[in-house]
């Protein structure tokens, strides 16, 4: 069921179901791209009308952080399940094992994108890697990059780059890629090479994956985390704020 969430659009799907999703769309050849929400993204697309823009040209959009979660049950838009794009990430590799399906990666640094094959089909048997591409790549070179991730005939494309930036790239290409499933892993390639770590278990329970992440690249992530979380806390103030008002004019 798609819905909206502070003026985006989203999809209140279980992991299974978006899993379940994503096999159909491989085994029938049927182009998906999904995105998902958190509160950085949230942030960018009500600034930026392109982002938002982007977004709703997706395909499925899924929660992704516990933030989400969390306001859509405060603004009593339901109970939705997070889709983490690193579990989702780690579903269809397994599954990628047992169909043996071609993943091409796209994202992370050189020495990280180099390492991929080889770690990836180490430790989901089954998988093959048919590309891996680093993302310090210019405007213009999409166009190569897109032609030959269709040539490699790949049947998942996992983007691990910054927001908007891989929003960019999988809306603009989907068609020169060629790909049926198509999805943003975030720093999802980094964990797959082990160069980052995934927060324990409860710390994600409690919505503070981002905090560990913070704790492990504190220079580059501080600034980003602190201020996007609370300009994501302000907006949905305002939100519980106007809905509040609106139910009150109603009951007048």
């Amino acid at each position: 069921m798609r819905t909206r969430f502070l003026g985006l659009p989203m999809d209140l799907l279980t992991r299974e179901q978006v899993r379940d999703a994503a096999i159909d769309s491989i085994e029938r050849r049927k182009p998906l791209l999904h995105g998902s929400l958190n509160a950085l993204k949230v942030v960018q697309a009500r600034r930026d009308p392109n982002v938002m823009k982007l977004l709703e040209s997706f395909d499925l959009v899924t929660p992704d952080g516990m933030s989400v979660v969390w306001g859509l049950r405060l603004l009593g838009q339901g109970r939705a399940q997070q889709v983490a794009g690193v579990d989702l990430m780690a579903d269809l590799l397994s599954e990628g094992a047992r169909r043996k399906w071609r993943f091409f990666m796209l994202g992370a640094r050189p020495e990280i994108a180099s390492m991929l094959p080889e770690r990836v089909e180490r430790l989901y048997p089954g998988v093959k890697v048919v590309g891996a591409q680093h993302g310090y790549f210019s405007a213009g070179e999409q166009s190569a990059i897109a032609a030959s991730i269709r040539a490699s005939g790949a049947d998942v494309l996992l983007v691990g780059m910054p927001s908007p930036v891989k929003e960019r790239f999988l809306f603009h290409q989907r068609e020169a890629t060629g790909v049926p499933f198509s999805m943003g892993v975030g720093g999802g390639l980094d964990l797959l090479a082990g160069r980052t770590r995934r927060a324990p278990r409860w710390m994600r329970k409690m919505g503070l994956e981002w905090l560990y992440r913070v704790m492990q690249e504190p220079r580059r992530l501080a600034g980003r985390y602190f201020v996007t979380n609370l300009r994501f806390a302000g907006l949905l103030a305002l939100e519980l704020l106007s809905s509040r008002r609106s139910r009150r004019v109603v009951s007048c």
